[in-house]
């Protein structure tokens, strides 16, 4: 640590001076209000909360062209139930903002990117199987050329022993014969 120091001596004093200058905020400001407790938070329950009289006037100031209208609950209630029965009915699910074209223009370039590594997999899965059936045909072919080679090795072995069975089965005729005419 005393090493960090050593090289760093700006890093201590600016430390230093942080710390002092925060320390003279909190004792010289007097705006600053220590308290020796938490304040207690105050809430109003539904139960207690002042319920809306329609039958009271509405004190807020409204603009003079509002056109304020009384509707019943009753047709309210009616007209809903109408729209949801409805098969024409609109296709209403909410409000929206419109959104900002940078967010769009972000979800969509996110969107091609993700497409577009899709993509990729997809392209190198098919050569990583391409290359395996390739491989697999390259091998098979030569199991088949070495299958040859060996079966025609046999049959050359074969043939050889064979055309060696032959000779020495001559030669022991000609023996016979040599030993018959003496």
């Amino acid at each position: 640590m005393i090493d960090l120091l050593k090289r760093n001596p700006y890093a201590l004093i600016l430390a230093l001076l942080f710390h002092l200058a925060l320390i003279t905020l909190f004792i010289v400001s007097p705006e600053v209000k220590f308290m020796d407790s938490a304040a207690p938070i105050e809430t109003v329950l539904e139960d207690e909360a002042p319920q809306d009289d329609p039958d009271t006037e509405v004190n807020e100031a409204l603009p003079e062209n509002a056109v304020i209208f009384v509707v019943e609950e009753s047709l309210l209630a009616e007209k809903l139930q109408q729209l949801q029965t409805s098969k024409n009915r609109p296709n209403v699910l909410g409000l929206r903002m419109p959104e900002d074209p940078r967010i769009v223009a972000m979800r969509k370039k996110a969107k091609e990117e993700q497409r577009r590594r899709e993509l990729e997999q997809q392209r190198k899965k098919e050569e990583l199987e391409k290359k395996k059936t390739a491989d697999k045909k390259a091998a098979d072919k030569k199991a088949a050329d070495k299958q040859a080679v060996d079966k025609k090795a046999a049959d050359k072995k074969a043939a050889d022993k064979k055309a060696a069975d032959k000779k020495a089965a001559d030669k022991k005729a000609a023996d016979k014969k040599a030993a018959d005419k003496k």
